[in-house]
């Protein structure tokens, strides 16, 4: 537990966040040397912050993400399927045909419920080393972090493996497009990331077992 005794709101916010990621077990303290630093797969991090209203008040709110974006890395393997708005306008005409509930869902820290797939370090910044006296260099990134570049193509396979176990498969043509495998209980979804818009033969709640249940956390 980090102690707040005199710190501004951006620097409460700060180590709320780490403490978050602690208690969803995103991220694990460790010692590295120069020389195993420069021969592991290591990744700078840094916060974003913003205002929230909440609660009648504004709120401080960071975030702790990875910097790891680069120019020159093109590559498609690190990047999630794109959705079209064409795709959306297929599924209103779905939900149109067959008298579906439209539904639009956010999935909560969706990245930081998805596990690493290789090995990953964060360097722990300098100012957070000092406050919270700690030697520890860096994270162990157990699960995805905002700014890791194949963050996103990460959740995007956890989706569709908990979909695939709520029988909705994916459109081999279209990944981000879904349906319910039980024709009779019709459910059609474009999933963009973390947002999820869909047409069901339900209502509110109800919708949240079939995208995974106890397994993801919803917003909207």
């Amino acid at each position: 537990m980090l102690v707040l005794s005199s710190c501004n709101n951006w620097m409460r916010a700060a180590f709320d966040e780490v403490e978050k990621l602690f208690n969803m077990d995103v991220i694990q303290l460790v010692v590295l040397t120069d020389s195993e630093a420069a021969t592991e797969n290591v990744v700078e991090t840094t916060l974003v912050s913003d205002w929230r209203y909440k609660n009648d008040q504004w709120v401080r709110r960071c975030r702790i993400v990875a910097k790891e974006f680069k120019t020159n890395s093109t590559d498609e393997s690190n990047f999630p399927p794109t959705s079209s708005f064409a795709f959306v306008r297929m599924l209103l005409v779905f939900a149109a045909s067959y008298g579906l509930a439209i539904t639009a869902l956010d999935v909560k820290d969706a990245l930081l419920t998805v596990l690493q797939v290789e090995a990953i370090h964060g360097r722990i910044a300098n100012w957070i080393r000092e406050w919270a006296g700690n030697r520890s260099t860096h994270w162990l990134l157990k699960r995805c972090l905002p700014g890791q570049r194949n963050a996103a193509l990460r959740w995007h396979q956890h989706i569709g493996q908990l979909c695939e176990q709520s029988k909705i498969e994916a459109f081999p043509g279209a990944p981000t497009v879904f349906r319910r495998k039980d024709v009779n209980r019709k459910l059609y979804a474009n999933i963009h990331v973390d947002d999820i818009f869909s047409g069901v033969q339900a209502r509110g709640c109800a919708v949240v077992s079939d995208y995974g249940g106890s397994n993801v956390d919803y917003e909207g």
